[in-house]
This record gives C-alpha cells, structure tokens and sequence, in this order.
C-alpha cells in the first residue's frame, strides 16, 4: 500500500477535526435534553391544553432536526478523511462518541443515581465483553465478527431496557420528574449504543468500520 502524501495526512485530519466539532456539538445538544425537556415538561402542565403540547412537539421535531443535520456532517466529514487519508475515517470514528461517554454518565447520575449506576452498568459490561473477546490472538472474521456485534446489540438493548424500567418505577415512586426522565432516555439511548460500537471496533480492530 501506498502511504498517504503529506497534504493528504492534512486533509484528512482537518475533516476528522470537522468531524469531531460536529459530534461535539451533537453530543451537547444530547446532554442538554433532560434539562430542556424537563423545562418544556413543567410549562406544559401549567399550560394545560392551551398550545403547549404542540409547543412540546415541534420542539422535539426541531431538536431532532438539528441532531441529525449535525450527524449527517460529520458523517460527510468523516467520509472526506477516509478518502484523503485510505482508513482514517473509519478507524476513529468510534473515537468521537466513546470520549463524550463519561460525561453522558455524569449527566445521568445527575438526572438520578440509579440512571446513572444502570448505563454504567451497561458500559462496563460491553467493555467486559471486548475485553474478553481480546483474549483470542486474532481479529473477528466474517461470522464470528456478526454474532460479536449480534451480541452487542442485545447487551446495549437489555440495558437500555432495565435503564428505562429503573426510571419509569422512580417516576411512579415520585423520585423522579417526568421531565427529567424523558430527557433521561434520550442520554441513555445515546450513551449504551455509543459504548457498543466502541466495544466493536476495540474489539474487531481496523476492520470494525460497521456499526453495532
């Protein structure tokens, strides 16, 4: 193979530079959620019928909106690095989610303990498993590397699962604000996943360029 020329070593870092903007910012817009969704929830109740639900909506629609523009950026930025740099794309890409981890965590268990304890749970069983998957001397091929991420998956969705019943049961408890429990779930929903790929591409090495 031939190696990258200087200007395409830069080119490709100033796209993984770009790339890595764009998940911050989708990253923030993700941790602001409990909070501006526990906000939208209380004005709401006080509204009672009169707007605030579809306030309530096109919010949520607009919020969506602007994370998935932000998305479809850096996924255009990381596809500029690998082509400028053959791998330089892919490779990392697990990087810029797996960084904002332990403050998705934080956020949680600020939301409440529990929630935060659960998606911790959650992450540390994912990287038990790449660790042990580790002990084979070789990366996962064609079969094996399917039912690994398979087995990902359903780990990161049992998780998710337990972290959601934890939060509705504190809701029910009034240990919770429904609010912060909504914005809760957009936060787990991003963090396990984000930790399963992470977990695949640890484990599958240079060839893990498919999401888990």
């Amino acid at each position: 193979m031939v190696p990258p020329s200087a200007p395409d070593t830069a080119a490709a870092r100033r796209a993984l530079a770009s790339a890595g903007v764009f998940g911050a910012l989708a990253n923030l817009l993700v941790l602001c959620a409990p909070l501006y969704v526990g906000v939208l929830y209380d004005s709401l109740l006080q509204d009672r019928g009169n707007g605030g639900t579809l306030l309530l909506a096109l919010a949520a629609l607009g919020l969506f909106g602007i994370h998935t523009a932000l998305d479809a950026a850096r996924s255009q930025a990381l596809a500029r690095s690998g082509s400028a740099r053959r791998g330089a794309g892919p490779d990392r890409a697990w990087l810029l989610d797996a960084v904002w981890i332990p403050v998705h965590l934080l956020v949680l268990a600020w939301v409440h303990p529990y929630l935060g304890a659960m998606a911790l749970a959650g992450v540390a069983a994912l990287a038990a498993l790449a660790a042990a998957g580790e002990l084979s001397e070789q990366p996962l091929r064609g079969g094996h590397s399917t039912a690994f991420r398979a087995g990902l998956r359903f780990c990161g969705v049992v998780y998710q699962a337990l972290a959601l019943g934890v939060g509705a049961a504190l809701v029910l408890h009034d240990a919770l604000a429904p609010g912060l429990f909504l914005g809760g779930v957009v936060v787990v929903l991003t963090v396990l996943p984000a930790a399963a790929r992470a977990a695949g591409a640890r484990r599958e090495g240079p060839a893990a360029v498919r999401p888990v």
